[in-house]
């Protein structure tokens, strides 16, 4: 037993802390190993379970977890001291740490023991799927009532769009704040607030309430807060631009459980039906002003008249809420106008001492305006017309802003205005007000016209009681409907009774009346009681001793309401004195007035000034004047002899006078004329006046100036002027010009007579020629002859021949004109007339005369025959625009030359006009003879012509036409010798044709052609076909050649080879262009449209050479490519190589333009015009295209393949394209390719395609098989 002991005590010594180790040392490492791996483990286990623990906080027991976590840490540590205890046997510390672990570890039991029933309680794993799928589904359920919830809330914003107004959840909080849970889109259209800003804030609307409304409205909304009554309130805002409105609110408030109050609010616009109550009111209250005002004005005294006027503009202007309100009166006279009254506000200035003796031209417009009798109404005065400028500008000198200006009427004539003023906003009136307003501006104007003729009628009353006692007159009154007639004391004195002795009736005063007298001053009671006309009479009185005296008798009429008199007053003046004083002047007066009336001379009396005291009627007629204008006229008005100094002389007397002199006067049109003046002084109340008798002398004065300037004229004529004696024929007198023609002296002229220089007419037929005038059938006689010099040279003369009385002796006068050169001038007229002035050949009109007497001839005499040619010079336009006009008529002259030269001298050689000529050919047997002289013309055309330096060779084409019977007409011949004319120039230059019946009826086909041709063109008869041109190699659609097809509504399609021709003769070839033109640019924008990858096509349009001749050509093609959004390079232009070399510059200067422009220029039918090659390198051509006749007739080798291989080879080295026309067989097709030419046409590839068949072409991709 010892020694086992001592075994093992040593043992404990040889391994590590009493781990007996002794069999199996290597087992040391197993132990630290699987302890290290067991103490990993423990540890990682916690960090798990204090993650779970930590996220999971909602698991009941989640404690359980945290201990169980440290009972597994507690656990890993007791491994690790299993190993530090190998090397360091500290078992206190082993021990320790696995008491700790026991510990952890009961105390995790039993938290364990006590949360199983709390494990337990949760819910299995298909309970827990079967809960989440409810959840699901519960989720779903919330969704879609929450989609139904938002598209209700959808609906109803979008209901609440609808609304006028705006729809606003208000909320007012138990603190006093407040608030919107939701507001309308309507919200910006009231407050000018985006609602959602709104919503975040509400006070931002209740901002621009009206402060002085802000108060009632929180109180409303308080009031209804606190007893949850519907809130109805109205308040006034301003939004931020500046416009005010009237807005209306009503809601219901709901009391919240927590004590909020919710308002669903609907708030409106109403401000129309404010401002339209307020206008009601406003209306109501200046009717009643108006009415108040008006019955002041009914019987104001003119004392209170402007106090009233200053009353009603104060409370009109109150009511209105103008600033000012004020009354201009206008002087027309001074052509001013001022202000009479005025009221303004406390704040506003006062204008009244300002606004006086103001022109009207500061206010053109506005007195016009007012003098048409309308309103003026300005709510805003910057906004008047512009015929208001001066006064724009007038009113804001006095800072008024808006306007109402009312006319003040007076007995129709416009006296001045009522005005109202806004100096600081713009301000409308509305219509009844500016009504009521003008009735009450008449009202003032009434009242001031009656204070006028009230203040007129005192001042007259008391004039007239003062000029009645001046002048002692008698006044009387009758009282009409008591006949009671009232005297003073002057009419009884005036009618010489007794006052105790008048009854007071009417009949006392006709019993006074002379009784010649009476029935004229009854007479006029009557008219006056009647209203014909006022009381204003002269009658005699008959005293009761006989005495007569005259009155004078005026009076008035008072009458009632309905026209009937009432009384009748009046006054009497003696006038006694004057009338037997106008009886005296009467008599002393009626000789000077007989004189004055009767004589023919002018008579008047003038004081020491000149001035007119009295002029008969006759003087007054000689100067132009009325009797009553010539009372206002002084000598120096109608003298035009003297200076006003030498007149003031003769009239103070120190320039003596002669009894009858001579002068000249000035009528009042400013005339002058001869008087011949008897002149006196003599004394007219005892003041010395100057009576003058004037006699016109001016008819006098113009015979004698008539005769002496007869005489000057009669000698310095350079006619022959005779008088010779009606009985011995013998000259009387003759002037110098008879004597200078006819070469005589005057004496030997005094011993002839007419006869003796008028050798072809005898004494008899002389006698003829005077018989109507010694007869009197007629005042004068006209007619030519010839006179005859003294040399014996004659000379034609046109006689004017008339027979006078002088001296009791009859005496013919001759005026006789020499017209020798008016003859020749005739003579040269009629040749102008009938003859060319280029040429002095006979023109049409000689020409037709000639050519009807020979029609005329050839249907009386069978025998007679004759020809019309018709020449036509070749080429003559191009000689006339090249070397101009003055090288073309010495070219015209030339030829004319030649034809008379070689005409015979029977034939007539005509010009037409232009290059056309006719030769009418008579007395020919036949038709070879005809035909030998044309021949003889074209033979002598064959030679050159030299003009002014320039040779060239000159043809012409002739017409022929045989007389025949069935010729009538000179219209009927030349039409038909310029349609054989026009046959042989087709036929070429240098030829003569024949006209046949035939030549006719194409003429007419032809003429029947262009009517047909300008119809189409009106009608639109025309179609455009489209001929694809395609790549020859890849047999790719590349464009389109636009070509015209006719169809004729009766005569179906016509080929374009039978009317363009005819086109191009007429120009109509222009329009049918332009019209090809827009239907080729219309239908490639089509095309564009319908297929994006049309857009590397190009169509192919023909130009004229009429087209290349039109100024606006570029213009034209400008515009049709903006009507159809085309670009320039969409278009390629053909012309034609003969078009080329006609105008070449303009035509190069022209494609360069269009070249520029992007067109592609192509040259039409190469190789058969007269182009150089030198002009084909110079022009922006892109395409060359190869005649038909070439393509069609090429064989390898012939002619045309080499002219086609030209072509194309030329095209390479000028790099441009070929395109040949007319493919139709594979063959050539082949050669093109083989050649190198790219492009082609031809119905081997193509037919022309009308607008469908193209665009179905281009539907299908515009590719072309081999087998096409």
């Amino acid at each position: 037993m010892n020694v086992a002991t001592a075994l093992m005590a040593s043992g404990f010594q040889m391994v590590p802390h009493g781990y007996c180790y002794l069999w199996q040392p290597n087992l040391v490492r197993l132990h630290v190993i699987s302890d290290g791996l067991i103490a990993a483990a423990y540890y990682s286990i916690p960090i798990g379970l204090t993650v779970f623990a930590t996220k999971r906080q909602d698991i009941p027991f989640n404690r359980v977890f945290w201990l169980f976590a440290a009972f597994i840490l507690a656990c890993g540590t007791t491994h690790l001291m299993a190993i530090w205890t190998i090397w360091h046997p500290d078992y206190w510390a082993a021990g320790g740490v696995k008491a700790i672990t026991a510990l952890v570890s009961v105390w995790t039991a039993l938290a364990l023991m006590d949360s199983i029933p709390q494990a337990l309680n949760i819910p299995q794993l298909t309970a827990i799927e079967q809960a989440n799928r409810d959840l699901r589904t519960e989720i779903e359920e919330r969704k879609q009532v929450e989609a139904s919830l938002q598209a209700s809330e959808a609906n109803f914003r979008e209901m609440a769009a609808s609304v006028p107004g705006a729809i606003i959840r208000y909320i007012l909080r138990p603190d006093g704040t407040d608030g919107a849970s939701y507001m309308s889109l309507g919200c910006y259209e009231l407050w000018e607030i985006e609602a959602a800003i709104a919503e975040q804030d509400v006070s931002v609307i209740w901002a621009l309430t009206e402060p002085a409304d802000l108060p009632a409205m929180q109180a409303s909304i308080a009031a209804s807060a606190r007893t949850l009554e519907t809130w109805n309130h109205e308040w006034r805002i301003t939004t931020p631009s500046g416009q005010q409105k009237w807005l209306q609110g009503t809601g219901k408030p709901t009391r919240l459980p927590n004590g909020d109050v919710v308002w669903s609010t609907v708030i409106l616009d109403v401000s129309a039906r404010k401002i339209a109550e307020q206008a009601l009111n406003a209306q109501r209250d200046v009717t009643q002003l108006i009415a108040e005002i008006t019955s002041r004005f009914v019987d104001v005294s003119p004392t209170r008249l402007d106090a009233e006027i200053d009353h009603a503009l104060r409370h009109i202007g109150e009511i209105t809420g103008v600033d000012t309100s004020y009354i201009f009166k206008f002087d027309e006279a001074a052509q001013t106008l001022s202000m009479t009254h005025e009221w303004c506000q406390p704040d506003c200035p006062q204008q009244l001492s300002l606004a006086q003796n103001i022109p009207f031209a500061a206010f053109p417009w506005s007195i016009a305006t007012l003098k048409q009798r309308e309103v003026i109404h300005a709510p805003w005065v910057a906004d008047l017309p512009d015929a208001a400028a001066i006064d724009c500008a007038s009113w804001q000198r006095f800072n008024v802003q808006a306007i109402l200006i009312v006319p003040l009427m007076q007995k129709s004539r416009i006296t001045g205005f009522i005005g109202f003023a806004s100096f600081n906003q713009a301000m409308t009136w509305d219509s009844e007000i500016i009504r009521l307003l003008q009735v009450k501006g008449q009202t003032i104007a009434n009242a001031q016209e009656r204070a006028q003729n009230e203040l007129q009628l005192v001042i007259g009353e008391e004039r007239l009681r003062l000029a009645l006692k001046a002048a002692n007159m008698g006044i009387w009154d009758w009282n009409i409907v008591s006949d009671r007639l009232i005297w003073d004391d002057r009419m009884y004195e005036l009618y010489g009774l007794n006052p105790e002795a008048f009854s007071e009736a009417l009949e006392a005063w006709e019993a006074g009346i002379h009784p010649e007298d009476l029935p004229t001053s009854r007479r006029a009671v009557e008219q006056v009681l009647s209203g014909e006309k006022d009381f204003n009479t002269e009658f005699r009185v008959l005293w009761p001793d006989s005495t007569v005296r005259y009155i004078e008798a005026q009076a008035i009429v008072q009458r009632d309401t309905e026209g009937q008199p009432l009384r009748m007053t009046g006054v009497n003046l003696d006038i006694t004195d004057r009338k037997q004083a106008e009886l005296a002047l009467e008599q002393e007066l009626l000789l000077s007035k007989t004189l004055f009336n009767t004589s023919i001379d002018g008579i008047v009396l003038l004081n020491h000034q000149g001035d007119v005291l009295q002029a008969s009627a006759g003087f007054a007629q000689m100067l132009g004047y009325t009797i009553a204008e010539t009372g206002s006229l002084n000598l120096v008005d109608w003298d035009a002899q003297w200076t006003p100094e030498e007149l003031q002389a003769v009239l103070q007397g120190t320039m003596p006078l002669p009894p009858y002199f001579e002068t000249r006067h000035r009528r009042k049109d400013g005339s002058i004329y001869d008087v011949e003046i008897s002149y006196n002084r003599i004394v007219l109340n005892d003041e010395t006046v100057h009576f003058c008798i004037c006699r016109d002398i001016s008819e006098r004065k113009q015979a004698e100036a008539e005769r002496t300037r007869l005489l000057d004229v009669l000698e310095a004529s350079l006619n022959e002027i005779y008088l010779f004696n009606g009985d011995t024929l013998k000259f009387e007198y003759v002037n110098q010009g008879a004597l200078q023609n006819l070469g005589y002296s005057l004496q030997q002229l005094q011993q002839m007579t007419p006869l003796h220089i008028k050798p072809r007419l005898s004494a008899a037929d002389f006698d003829g020629l005077l018989a109507p005038l010694r007869r009197g059938d007629s005042p004068k006689i006209n007619f030519e002859m010839m006179h005859q010099r003294s040399d014996g040279s004659c000379y034609p003369v046109e006689v004017h021949l008339q027979l006078s009385q002088h001296n009791e002796q009859s005496v013919f006068l001759a005026i006789v004109l020499d017209i020798s050169k008016r003859k020749q001038a005739e003579d040269q007229l009629v040749f102008r007339a009938l003859h060319d002035s280029l040429t002095d050949l006979p023109n049409r009109s000689l020409l037709s005369d000639r050519l009807e007497k020979s029609i005329q001839r050839a249907q009386q005499s069978p025998t007679y025959h004759f020809a019309v040619l018709f020449l036509d010079l070749d080429q003559f336009k191009v000689v006339n625009d090249s070397l101009g006009h003055l090288v073309g008529d010495q070219l015209l002259i030339t030829v004319a030359r030649k034809l008379q030269a070689i005409a015979r001298p029977t034939d007539i050689v005509a010009r037409l006009g232009g290059d056309e000529f006719v030769i009418l050919v008579e007395h020919v047997p036949d038709i070879q003879a005809v035909v030998q002289i044309a021949k003889r013309i074209l033979a002598d055309f064959e030679g050159t012509i030299t003009i002014e330096g320039h040779t060239f060779f000159m043809s012409t084409s002739i017409g022929i036409v045989w007389s025949t019977v069935d010729h009538t007409e000179v219209s009927d011949l030349l039409r038909d010798a310029d349609i054989a004319m026009y046959r042989a120039k087709a036929k070429g230059r240098a030829k003569y044709e024949i006209f046949d019946a035939e030549m006719h009826t194409q003429a007419v086909k032809r003429l029947t052609l262009e009517h047909d041709l300008q119809l189409a063109i009106i009608q639109q008869e025309f179609i455009a076909y489209y001929q694809p041109v395609i790549d020859l190699n890849t047999r790719k659609l590349t464009g389109f050649e636009a070509l015209i097809r006719w169809q004729h509504p009766l005569r179906g399609f016509i080929s374009p080879d039978d009317f363009i021709p005819v086109a191009e003769e007429t120009g109509l070839i222009v329009p049918i262009s332009r019209w090809m033109l827009q239907a080729a640019c219309e239908q490639m924008a089509t095309w564009r449209q319908q297929f994006p990858h049309a857009d590397d096509l190009k169509i192919s349009i023909n130009l004229s050479g009429s087209d290349l001749l039109q100024a606006d050509l570029i213009d034209t093609i400008q515009q049709v490519l903006s009507q159809t959004q085309l670009p320039a390079t969409a278009l390629a232009l053909e012309i034609t190589e003969s078009m080329l070399v006609q105008n070449i510059e303009t035509t190069t200067d022209l494609l360069h333009q269009l070249r520029a422009m992007g067109f592609r220029i192509s040259i039409d039918d190469f190789g058969t015009g007269y182009s150089s090659l030198s002009y084909l390198y110079n022009l922006p051509v892109d395409y060359l295209k190869i005649d038909r006749s070439f393509v069609s007739n090429m064989q390898p080798g012939n002619k045309n393949y080499k002219i086609v291989q030209a072509i194309v080879g030329l095209s390479d080295q000028l790099q441009i394209g070929a395109i040949a026309e007319g493919i139709e067989t594979e063959q050539q097709l082949e050669w093109l390719k083989l050649l190198g030419c790219e492009l082609g046409q031809g119905w081997l590839l193509s037919r022309p395609l009308n607008p469908a068949a193209a665009t179905a072409l281009l539907a299908a991709g515009y590719s072309f098989s081999q087998d096409r």
